[in-house]
């Protein structure tokens, strides 16, 4: 119902709406996810030590942008692959 209401649409839609979300299927939960989430459109937090995963981040991304934590708080977001 919320969402109707945020939407500004009538609340006599419930019944459409609850229906529609009933007859998804895995299949169309699996198409979706095969379409829209792709590694162009990922990202990815990893925390902690870096010195601790360092080798393998690099090895499996090595175009990956480090942001030490302090920077993304601050609002910097500068990278660092030297650390």
């Amino acid at each position: 119902m919320q969402s109707l209401i945020v939407a500004g649409r009538p609340l006599s839609e419930l019944g459409t709406r609850i229906d529609a979300i009933a007859g998804v299927t895995a299949a169309d939960v699996h198409a979706y996810a095969q379409a829209h989430f792709t590694a162009d459109h990922r990202a990815t937090a990893i925390a902690g030590e870096y010195s601790h995963f360092s080798e393998a981040l690099s090895e499996s991304a090595p175009h990956a942008a480090i942001v030490p934590l302090r920077d993304y708080l601050s609002g910097s977001r500068t990278t660092d692959r030297s650390r």
